[in-house]
């Protein structure tokens, strides 16, 4: 199977569930993207020895998000980048501790009045945000295949 197929199922699958389907269940969406490699913490945070977030998030525009990214990715080679809605969705039901916050995802909505970036917020949904508003950052890269 291709590698990106799973992640097109699961968008079609959205898209059902945003015209009336089901949409992928919580299940679905906890075992998306397995090989995922995600930030041990938000930016500006520290994992301690006892596996805890330690520190003060730093905040990030949208655009200094993905520069943000960007930079993690020459100091740890990996291709990191913030993640789409589903994955960011995927990785606050595995760890409910992380939901206090809002936190940028790829997404730019263009169907708005004013077009802007989004963010997910802490129930999972997406709210259409400012560029230049100040959010939290995880960054994700896809792991080994």
């Amino acid at each position: 199977m291709p590698r990106r197929l799973p992640q097109l199922l699961l968008s079609l699958a959205l898209l059902a569930g945003a015209s009336g389907g089901c949409g992928p269940s919580d299940e679905e969406l906890m075992a998306y993207g397995p090989n995922l490699v995600w930030q041990a913490c938000d930016m500006g945070m520290v994992l301690d020895e006892d596996g805890e977030c330690q520190g003060v998030a730093e905040l990030y525009e949208w655009e200094e998000a993905i520069d943000a990214c960007l930079m993690l990715s020459a100091e740890d080679p990996g291709n990191f980048r913030l993640p789409t809605e589903i994955e960011l969705r995927g990785e606050l039901l595995r760890h409910p501790e992380l939901t206090p916050a809002r936190r940028w995802i790829d997404t730019w909505d263009l169907d708005a009045e004013e077009p802007g970036p989004e963010v997910l917020d802490p129930a999972g949904f997406k709210r259409r945000q400012k560029p230049e508003s100040k959010r939290r950052v995880r960054c994700v890269h896809d792991g080994p295949r």
